[in-house]
């Protein structure tokens, strides 16, 4: 399931610094770290004049987008890094934008260092980091399935392979867990949904 975030706008960047008193900035450069199906990058790419570039390191979530994006020509320069690798690339340009949308909540304690790292080296002086997260109001019904998810992929079942494998296996075994009618999915309908998406 692909979904466009509008929050992902520059413009609505702006909107908040003027919100806030703050100059709006011209946006030449943007990022999104941990961009899923790209879809997000992809439109805001096509609807500006906006340089788009994006990491995922899900190489068939980045595949998937890149191919996309080469589809419409809208220019994003999508890849499929480790955060470790796309901070030590020399050739991406100081970012007046940068975004993450959820990925915050999902990524090891290691890997919100080297994004904090990242941020501190691209982004331009005064430029805009929107970044959001999971909290537990929205997402606490979910909260012990993302534990279920996390527990398999540190169990010694799924410790040979890749991470993408390891993922893909995570969440078949989420998927068996809740679709047998336990009482908690019964009394959390949503949780289906939420894992299907």
């Amino acid at each position: 399931v692909s979904k466009f975030f509008k929050e992902l706008n520059p413009i609505q960047g702006n909107l908040a610094r003027l919100l806030k008193g703050y100059r709006p900035q011209k946006t030449k450069n943007a990022c999104e770290l941990g961009f899923g199906n790209g879809l997000s990058t992809i439109i805001h790419s096509a609807a500006s004049n906006v340089r788009w570039y994006g990491n995922d390191f899900n190489p068939c979530q980045a595949s998937f987008a890149a191919g996309i994006a080469n589809d419409t020509g809208c220019g994003a320069e999508l890849c499929d890094d480790s955060f470790e690798e796309y901070l030590s690339r020399k050739d991406l340009p100081k970012f007046e934008f940068i975004g993450l949308h959820g990925i915050w909540s999902w990524v090891s304690k290691k890997n919100q260092k080297l994004l904090i790292e990242f941020i501190k080296r691209q982004l331009q002086v005064s430029g805009t980091l929107y970044i959001s997260y999971n909290t537990l109001p929205g997402w606490s019904q979910f909260s012990p399935v993302r534990q279920l998810m996390m527990e398999h992929l540190s169990s010694d079942d799924s410790a040979n392979g890749d991470i993408e494998t390891r993922i893909e296996n995570a969440f078949s075994f989420a998927k068996e867990i809740i679709e047998t009618g336990s009482a908690y999915s019964d009394t959390h309908p949503t949780i289906k949904n939420q894992l299907k998406e």
